[in-house]
């Protein structure tokens, strides 16, 4: 049984991952076998939960993908400190307004992940 995501260990970013407990399914018909009719995927109600297998691997997805996330943050921090070294004598517009881009982008991917 799925344990909920109070339950699930190693999830730093649990108001984030809360969405999987409530999610449900949108109705959708049986796929058959157009030779045999054999039923191959069964209908799914309106409403129906998603299986729980299928909960944790959103919440190992948004663990992971919020990994990615920061990594790639301190990666464009890194990146934004080389540039004001590599042009600290001659900083000029176009070197300032590569750092806003810069900037504009981390912020972007830290409103990603909450």
């Amino acid at each position: 049984m799925f344990p909920g995501i109070d339950g699930v260990k190693g999830v730093k970013n649990k108001d984030g991952v809360r969405q999987y407990d409530k999610m449900k399914r949108k109705a959708k018909p049986a796929v058959y076998d157009p030779a045999t009719k054999e039923e191959l995927i069964p209908a799914v109600r309106e409403g129906q939960p998603f299986a729980d297998n299928v909960k944790a691997a959103g919440i190992e997805a948004r663990t992971l993908l919020d990994d990615m996330g920061k990594v790639l943050i301190n990666g464009l921090e890194n990146h934004k400190n080389s540039i004001r070294v590599a042009f600290k004598h001659m900083p000029t517009q176009r070197v300032n307004k590569y750092l806003k881009n810069v900037d504009k982008n981390i912020k972007t991917i830290k409103e990603g992940m909450e």
